[in-house]
């Protein structure tokens, strides 16, 4: 069990903002993962690139916040691309059904 947690935004030099999301993205880290799309959507932040490269567990729940991190971008003219995802993240995706559904790449705009 690793404690959840969120860095970022930071600006990437594609124009997208980075969220790094760390730990366990369970029951427990709800609260902060609602809060951290309730602060993009303040800042009206529509392209993000989310780093799920330290993401060590994810549950039915925090897919949906990351669905709906997809589906508001989307709305909003913007999108959301999640990289570095895990094996055991990617195994969940493909168990759902949503790798084709979100956008995937390998890296970042930085790394690439």
């Amino acid at each position: 069990m690793s404690l959840f947690k969120v860095s970022g935004p930071e600006p990437l030099a594609d124009g997208s903002q980075l969220l790094i999301l760390a730990g366990d993205l369970d029951t427990r880290g709800n609260k902060l993962m609602e809060r951290t799309l309730a602060r993009l959507a303040e800042r009206d932040i529509r392209r993000v690139t989310v780093d799920l490269d330290r993401l060590t567990f994810i549950s039915r729940s925090g897919v949906a916040h990351l669905l709906r991190l997809d589906d508001e971008d989307r709305e909003a003219g913007g999108d959301a691309v999640f990289v570095n995802i895990p094996m055991s993240v990617r195994s969940v995706f493909r168990l759902l059904e949503i790798e084709d559904v979100i956008a995937v790449r390998d890296a970042t705009a930085a790394d690439a």
